[in-house]
């Protein structure tokens, strides 16, 4: 259920910001700025850049929802449940709004290996991390071939971050059957 309404709550402000009368060139990013119960600062900024290639597979950062958060049980998402350690007082949280494309022939299953996140400042932030840095996913499935898929992330730190210029570091890539080895080790970025 959280998982839902933190997928509706991502919609409308994606939905909200893109209403937004900003006027921005080709070549700027857009923020849109607003004000929450219990959490500081609300900004998404718009990306829309796609990344170099790691095997069959490419993302697209479409846009990132920066959040400073009041430590509240109220203001968690499952991100916050699945990280170690203990999290500030205010601590803060980005949610990636990716699409990732698999352009090869064989299907790629998203569950197998872990893969890590890294921010402008070069801090890792490895699925089921720490509060020095710590991701989620929220879609696991099989990504079919020449197909794309919604993949939000969310980011969590003590420490304030941002990753407008994002890398994603695979540990290898399987097919759903047999553990096929689609391919080693890698990463995709966006510069």
């Amino acid at each position: 259920m959280k998982k839902i309404i933190t997928a509706g709550v991502t919609v409308v402000a994606l939905t909200l910001a893109g209403c937004s009368n900003t006027n921005t060139s080709k070549n700027s990013t857009k923020t849109t700025v607003t004000k929450k119960a219990n959490i500081n600062t609300d900004k998404t900024v718009k990306i829309n850049k796609t990344s170099t290639a790691y095997g069959p597979l490419k993302f697209k950062l479409k846009s990132i929802r920066y959040e400073t958060v009041e430590n509240k049980k109220s203001n968690y998402t499952d991100a916050e449940y699945n990280i170690s350690g203990k999290l500030n007082k205010k601590y803060y949280r980005a949610t990636l709004n990716l699409v990732l494309e698999n352009s090869g022939t064989k299907p790629i299953d998203l569950s197998m290996g872990t893969r890590t996140y890294t921010v402008d400042s070069g801090i890792g932030f490895p699925t089921h991390g720490s509060t020095e840095g710590g991701a989620l996913e929220e879609v696991i499935s099989t990504l079919q071939p020449k197909s794309k898929i919604n993949f939000p992330v969310y980011l969590i730190s003590n420490n304030k971050f941002t990753a407008n210029h994002l890398k994603i570091s695979f540990d290898g890539l399987w097919g759903p059957k047999d553990m096929e080895s689609i391919a080693d080790s890698g990463s995709a970025e966006i510069k």
